[in-house]
This record gives C-alpha cells, sequence and structure tokens, in this order.
C-alpha cells in the first residue's frame, strides 16, 4: 500500500521519501509544559470496532523538536507474547 500511494504522489510532483517506512500507530502525544489537561473521557468510554492487527513487538519512542526537524529516540523494545 505505501509503495503504490508513493508512486502516485511521486507523479503529483510529490518526491519519494528515502527513509525506510515502518508502520505504525501514534496512541498519544504529550507536550510539556500543559497549559491545561484535557477530559479524555469521552474518548475513554467509546467504542471501536475491531481491526486484526498482526503485533510481534511494542516500541516507546521519545519525539524532540528541534529547529531542523523531529528527532526521535527509541526507548524501549519489548516483544508480544512473552514474559517481561
Amino acid at each position: 500500500m505505501v509503495n503504490d500511494l508513493e508512486q502516485v504522489l511521486e507523479i503529483e510532483g510529490f518526491p519519494m521519501s528515502d527513509k525506510p517506512f515502518s508502520p505504525h500507530i501514534t496512541l498519544a502525544r504529550i507536550s510539556y509544559p500543559q497549559k491545561y489537561t484535557p477530559n479524555v473521557s469521552r474518548y475513554l468510554q467509546s467504542y471501536y470496532d475491531e481491526i486484526v492487527l498482526p503485533l510481534n513487538r511494542v516500541q516507546f519512542f521519545s519525539s524532540e523538536l528541534l529547529p531542523y526537524g523531529a528527532v526521535h529516540t527509541l526507548l524501549g523494545t519489548f516483544p508480544m507474547g512473552e514474559n517481561i
């Protein structure tokens, strides 16, 4: 899917990235200092349809926004289905 999308976007004038793509889901972003604490209860009480998503590990990253772009640092990798 990523390759197909990149090819279509390249035709439209968007250059393909030379960085390898790693599929991921961002679960949360926290900015500090926080001006206020948002009310997330609406989202915690929501229902979402189940999706099939095979996972073999969870990785936690920190992200620091610098003048030249974001820097992502791997904090830890945890295999799924094993005791940690």
